[in-house]
């Protein structure tokens, strides 16, 4: 949905918003391409497949947007559109599950209190479109990223109200909030 760069000593910090989940995964990626190269025009005529798994969500973060570096600079894969679907999220904390389909929902979390975002078996995958970079295009990256850090690193859900996370979501229909460190 949205996203926005913030100063961070010698790296770059990125906030990004969405109305689901998986809208909050691919507007990650996208943000994390236009950083490595806001000038470069691909298309998408060509497809990778990408899957991670985590404990938490968090560590899914992390995966999923260490994979698309991977396929930036390890295969010169650019890609232009991103996909992402979500698997292993109890219904209770998935936004896109309708109030009268949580019945049917798992128990809460421990003690009646509020439900894990963690635990086995959270993955997302992804389809990403876009192309091979050439050399020319390659020369393009005006940003080298090494690695996303877990530095400041978030991944949560903005549904309490007041929480002082909603002031930095300028899009009022987000449902997810994320923020993470860039090491460049």
């Amino acid at each position: 949905m949205g996203y926005e760069v913030f100063d961070h000593t010698a790296d770059i910090g990125i906030r990004v918003w969405g109305e689901s989940l998986e809208d909050l995964f691919e507007t990650a990626g996208r943000s994390l391409l236009v950083i490595a190269a806001p000038r470069i025009l691909v298309q998408p005529i060509q497809h990778r497949h990408i899957m991670v798994e985590a404990d938490d969500l968090e560590a899914l973060l992390v995966n999923w947007l260490s994979e698309i570096l991977y396929l930036l600079y390890v295969e010169s894969f650019f890609p232009v559109t991103i996909t992402a679907h979500i698997n292993g999220i109890s219904t209770e904390i998935h936004p896109d599950i309708e109030d009268s389909d949580r019945s049917e929902a798992p128990s809460r979390g421990p003690k009646g209190g509020a439900p894990s975002e963690s635990g086995p078996g959270l993955s997302v995958e992804g389809v990403l479109s876009g192309e091979i970079m050439d050399r020319e295009r390659r020369s393009l990256l005006e940003v080298e990223i090494k690695a996303v850090t877990y530095h400041l690193l978030k991944v949560e859900r903005l549904d309490c109200k007041g929480r002082a996370d909603r002031m930095k979501v300028p899009d009022q229909r987000a449902v997810w909030f994320a923020q993470f460190i860039l090491d460049i």
